[in-house]
């Protein structure tokens, strides 16, 4: 039977895209392994890399994270000198990083109290009352719904997920929904897409562009996938991530649709071709890793945008 591969304790994902590879924790007994963006891991270690936790050679038993009863897990020091998860400050809005790089130390001293006099509801259903008052809390993101859940609570229920910012395109956020919400939005988000499926007659969706008929859709991919560690797609979806549609990556690249015409068809007469090709891909270095976009801060701007 075939190894389950490891995945990033951060993200859930087990792909290491550019230099965005993975690393695991070597100390005693520790299973930590995450994306070098996940972590805020700016020089790439020589020799053996050790998390924070095991870093600080503090005891086990007095390792716990601030936002969550889990002990376990990719943690960073807090401003109050404690522990938190990476991923339960991605998932909390009002959870930041003092320095965006590197993603530490955690500040959690200007949550709102009422963040952590909500229970979690997954603790509670699963008898666990003493564990569901312990720590913050994120609401779920439908909007008239009440319920609240630790994130890593959520993280192993599979509720995490990744939306576009709507007043901000090239922005995501980072939210979670409860369970009754979640398969409603993953049903809708199929409902969606089935309808901007090609119909049997071959005619496309309106606003598509065909992968045919772009030449640059190949080239515009592989940009794409270079430079997927730097966007916020760095955090790739706690669910399994899906494939863009290949109409989806035709409208990423750098031209416009009108622009593009049928192969072995000529411009009309007095107009130049207007299609200009996909500015080249940056590689990532030590210097240019940077943790998803959503992490603000005041204090330590981001180093660039995604």
């Amino acid at each position: 039977m075939a190894e389950k591969q490891k995945a990033c304790c951060v993200c859930g994902d087990s792909k290491e895209v550019g230099e965005n590879h993975l690393f695991t924790c070597k100390g005693h007994g520790c299973d930590v392994i995450v994306h070098r963006a996940c972590y805020g891991i700016v020089a790439v270690p020589t020799g053996l890399w050790f998390c924070r936790k095991c870093e600080s050679q503090e005891r086990a038993a007095r390792v716990r994270c601030e936002l969550c009863p889990k002990k376990e897990g990719a943690l960073k020091r807090t401003d109050s000198g404690g522990w938190a998860h990476v991923v339960c400050a991605l998932y909390i809005p009002e959870a930041t990083f003092g320095n965006n790089r590197t993603m530490e130390p955690i500040i959690t001293s200007k949550l709102p109290k009422e963040k952590f006099s909500k229970p979690c509801y997954i603790c509670e259903e699963a008898g666990l009352e003493t564990q569901a008052t312990h720590g913050a809390c994120m609401g779920c993101h439908k909007a008239s719904c009440r319920m609240a859940f630790h994130v890593t609570c959520g993280q192993k229920e599979r509720l995490l997920c990744e939306e576009t910012d709507p007043r901000d395109p090239n922005n995501l956020v980072y939210c979670g929904y409860c369970h009754n919400h979640y398969k409603k939005m993953v049903r809708q988000k199929k409902k969606h897409q089935n309808a901007r499926k090609p119909s049997s007659t071959g005619e496309r969706p309106a606003n598509t562009v065909s992968a045919a008929a772009s030449p640059h859709s190949a080239t515009a991919y592989s940009q794409l996938s270079q430079l997927s560690f730097q966007l916020p797609v760095s955090i790739r979806s706690i669910s399994p991530p899906s494939s863009l549609p290949s109409a989806q990556l035709c409208l990423a690249t750098p031209f416009a649709a009108a622009s593009v015409q049928p192969p072995g068809l000529a411009p009309p007469p007095g107009l130049a071709p207007t299609v200009q090709p996909p500015t080249p891909a940056t590689h990532g270095t030590a210097s240019n890793i940077s943790p998803p976009s959503r992490v603000l801060s005041t204090s330590d701007p981001p180093p660039h945008d995604q």
